[in-house]
């Protein structure tokens, strides 16, 4: 049963979360993502209408992160939220010749202003990218963007871009993948079933059809406890949708397509704890360990064991991103790239093949 229920602190901006009937506000108010989404949430928004307000500007300062805000003609768009403006952060001193992108599509409802504050620009010194921030999404965008970021010298490692999106913006994050698969380098969606609700994928997009070496990685992560995008997949035409993205845009091989009536077997009767989260049939699904909870994880693999998709679910956690999304999503995709000549998908070959690597069992922790 999907609901709004309450989840704020007196001092946290979120007041009410999106989850189903077994949310536990109480648990999710004292978890470890939660704890450090309240630390920028609670003085940060105040300053949407300031976007470089020197409390803006001296937060990311202390952290080794410049903001940039690129402005727009706010009399030519209906409404702020319609602005063409975007936001980028990078690391403070250029330490590298070129640095990854990760450009993220902000939730419907929400800003560029917004997508600051999810906790992926934090991780900007350990892990050395450019952050940028659209308040109008959508391939155009996309490329106009970095076109111009590109222009004002921003050092762009053309090799490895990633888009990622939440909620209503991870339709527009595989909009992105699918118009510009050579640019591309892998896609994560927050929580992934909306994308595939939404998008209408019952083609092969012709990029793919024209170069059979294109191929996008995808992550898929959301919570058990989110109040509506949650897996299965709503109909058939949403499974043809997943269908389509595995075997032509992730190229997964050997994949099995699949629909609802099947998916909802998995879920009734499948030995897997995974398949029985997702009702999907993944080469290989474990249960891991994430700071205070767990992650139920399927992956479709490619060729040589290295996982082109995949799917988290977080015990716990409603409708939303969090920190510990992002972290799973950036060591995921950073090992991908793109050959800019050719187009094909690039990465380090695993250790050993997947059927005999160790994973964690398929137990519900305790």
């Amino acid at each position: 049963m999907e609901q709004y229920r309450p989840g704020h602190y007196m001092d946290f901006s979120w007041q009410m979360c999106y989850a189903n009937d077994r949310f536990d506000v109480d648990w999710f108010r004292s978890c470890a993502s939660v704890q450090q989404m309240k630390l920028l949430g609670r003085e940060y928004p105040k300053y949407k209408d300031d976007p470089m307000a020197s409390y803006v500007v001296n937060y990311w300062q202390a952290l080794g992160v410049t903001k940039d805000f690129y402005p727009c003609d706010l009399e030519t768009a209906p409404s702020r939220r319609d602005a063409h403006h975007y936001s980028a952060l990078r690391p403070a001193q250029y330490r590298e010749e070129a640095y990854p992108v990760v450009y993220f599509c902000h939730g419907g409802g929400q800003d560029a202003f917004d997508a600051e504050t999810y906790g992926m620009a934090e991780r900007i010194p350990q892990d050395g990218f450019l952050y940028v921030c659209p308040n109008h999404y959508g391939p155009e965008e996309f490329d106009r963007i970095l076109g111009e970021m590109a222009e004002n010298g921003y050092p762009i490692d053309q090799r490895r871009i990633y888009v990622m999106g939440f909620s209503g913006g991870s339709g527009s994050a595989a909009e992105i993948a699918l118009a510009y698969p050579e640019r591309v380098a892998g896609v994560a969606l927050f929580p992934g079933p909306n994308a595939f609700n939404q998008m209408d994928l019952q083609t092969v997009p012709q990029p793919f059809l024209n170069n059979p070496a294109l191929r996008v990685p995808v992550l898929c992560m959301g919570g058990t406890c989110d109040g509506g995008d949650n897996w299965p997949l709503v109909d058939d035409t949403s499974f043809q949708n997943l269908n389509h993205w595995m075997e032509s845009v992730s190229r997964v091989p050997g994949y099995q397509p699949t629909n609802l009536a099947e998916a909802k077997q998995r879920m009734a009767q499948s030995k897997s704890q995974v398949e029985r989260v997702f009702g999907l049939g993944f080469d290989r699904g474990y249960v891991d360990e994430i700071e205070d909870t767990y992650c139920y994880v399927g992956d479709y693999m490619a060729e040589d064991g290295v996982a082109l998709a995949r799917f988290c679910s977080v015990a716990g956690l409603p409708h939303g991103v969090f920190p510990m999304f992002l972290g799973v999503a950036w060591a995921f995709l950073s090992k991908f790239s793109r050959n800019t000549e050719t187009g094909t998908l690039e990465y380090p070959k695993p250790e050993m093949d997947f059927r005999t690597r160790r994973v964690k069992k398929e137990e519900e922790p305790k």
